[in-house]
């Protein structure tokens, strides 16, 4: 595509455990996701919908939120009135690429207080997803011209990041400002536009697999986009 032609942003819906693809083919999209974010395209995937995942005895991670040149999106849920992590949110840490330089402080804080899983589960040097999240439970969406109740997904809660970011993106233009692009780098650096998510947990192998907790965590992220404070703060 032409630069002329090229969307602001690119939101997908799929995932796919890391380990059913080869080295090779990961390596090679990964630095497409790359050029992509060079070329001032915003990506934003699903997290996937399995928790931390399971394959023989071990959290799988889930690509290509697992990738460091995308956001990657989970789910919250009300319960009780209070926003909880929802237990399907995909989350945890990849097998295949390193955690990237823009989550490493963020990371290493919840390695070091966050209640963990035994280490022999995860990764913990991997790239740690997901960035942020997002309400992905008891959506209401039309079908085929019908509503439907009830809907839940990660999927349902990374077109709402999209569109969030659709609007900032939107105020950027207006304002004779650049388009995001990449929008990880920026997005550690201001946490503080973010609502912590700091109960629940999403569920892996053996039950239980990482559980939200105060600053980013591998189930919510760094939270739920405050949108006034990313006006003020990131247009």
């Amino acid at each position: 595509m032409d630069n002329k032609d090229l969307p602001l942003l690119f939101s997908c819906g799929y995932s796919e455990q890391e380990a059913l693809f080869s080295e090779e083919y990961l390596d090679r999209i990964n630095q497409e996701f790359m050029k992509m974010g060079l070329r001032g395209v915003s990506l934003i995937m699903t997290s996937g919908d399995y928790g931390a995942g399971c394959q023989r005895s071990k959290f799988s991670p889930y690509f290509p939120a697992s990738s460091p040149y995308v956001t990657s999106v989970g789910a919250t849920q009300i319960q009780q009135h209070t926003e909880r992590a929802f237990y399907i949110s995909g989350g945890g840490f990849s097998d295949r690429f390193r955690s990237p330089s823009y989550q490493q402080d963020a990371v290493s804080r919840y390695l070091k207080h966050g209640t963990l899983p035994n280490e022999d589960y995860f990764n913990s040097r991997g790239r740690g997803f997901p960035d942020v999240s997002a309400l992905g439970d008891n959506f209401v969406v039309r079908v085929n011209g019908d509503w439907e109740y009830r809907v839940f997904s990660t999927s349902a809660a990374t077109v709402t990041i999209a569109g969030i970011f659709s609007l900032l993106n939107d105020k950027r233009v207006m304002k004779g400002t650049k388009q995001f692009g990449f929008l990880n780098p920026l997005l550690y650096k201001h946490s503080d536009v973010f609502r912590d998510i700091r109960v629940g947990h999403n569920t892996g192998c053996f039950g239980t697999a990482f559980s939200a907790r105060e600053g980013w965590d591998p189930v919510t992220g760094l939270g739920v986009p405050l949108f006034i404070q990313m006006t003020d703060k990131l247009v």
